[in-house]
């Protein structure tokens, strides 16, 4: 199952103050716990690397610059091509656009930028995937709103690739995705979700990992833990197991296919 699947709400916590700030005063120190580095080890790491996501923050608690660590195996035939795939992901904020550029091993210049587009709520409505070396590649996602704030439309773009997903909610939690693939010969795919009473807890901001490591911040979040999903194209079903601390914050996902493990997720934080 492809890492964009999302199963979940977006949620954002706003402070709201009592008295005007005087001009050019800087925003007040981050207090409380954030995500400081979230590791990938999927199962087989001949084909697929380990990742360490290493996560540096600004004094108001956004996300400043990640470093993604990929170490290189000399056993495996993907030696050279892990040695390539470090990387360090920097964000600029100005307004409602954050635009985040990546920039892979000892090259100076971006690969390639996203450029995240926020509305009023600071909910994310598009984000525009773009190459830097001399062409543009077309591919983005939008994101549209309930009344009550849940996404209920996600539209893509992958390389001229088109999806739609109409998502279904109950109770805070994305419990049912309808995907259509235009073009396809099988164009219907539907993923059916079910959940632990657990909530769902990173710290601050609530976001599953593969949004942090991409963006520095939520796509969208369900209320509780996932459990299981379900795939009717593929007839598969995703399992996921946690570990919490004992404030219950996530410190490991460990995910299944078939009663077989295929990633294990490990989270650490840092607590201000």
């Amino acid at each position: 199952m492809h890492k964009q699947i999302l199963f979940s709400l977006f949620i954002v916590s706003v402070c709201f103050q009592s008295c005007k700030k005087p001009k050019n005063t800087p925003p007040a120190k981050f207090t409380g716990c954030r995500i400081s580095m979230i590791t990938e080890t999927p199962s087989d790491t001949t084909t697929t690397p380990r990742t360490t996501y290493r996560f540096y923050y600004n004094d108001d608690g956004k996300v400043q610059h990640i470093y993604a660590y990929v170490p290189a195996s000399p056993a495996s035939s993907y030696y050279y091509y892990y040695q390539t795939q470090s990387h360090y992901i920097y964000f600029a904020y100005n307004g409602n656009i954050i635009q985040a550029r990546t920039v892979y091993g000892q090259q100076t210049i971006p690969s390639n930028i996203d450029t995240v587009i926020l509305d009023a709520q600071s909910r994310i409505t598009q984000i525009d995937h773009n190459g830097y070396y001399g062409s543009y590649d077309p591919q983005w996602d939008s994101y549209q709103y309930t009344d009550s704030g849940t996404v209920w439309l996600h539209n893509s773009n992958n390389y001229g690739n088109f999806f739609t997903d109409t998502l279904l909610w109950q109770g805070g939690d994305l419990v049912k995705d309808t995907r259509i693939v235009e073009g396809s010969y099988d164009p219907t795919d539907i993923y059916n979700y079910t959940y632990f009473d657990t909530l769902y807890n990173t710290g601050n901001i609530s976001a599953m990992p593969a949004e942090l490591e991409k963006y520095g911040r939520s796509v969208f979040t369900s209320k509780h833990l996932v459990k299981q999903i379900f795939d009717s194209r593929t007839d598969s079903t995703w399992t996921y197991n946690y570990i919490l601390d004992t404030g219950g914050k996530i410190t490991e996902i460990t995910t299944s296919v078939a009663g077989n493990i295929s990633n294990k997720t490990q989270i650490a934080y840092l607590c201000e």
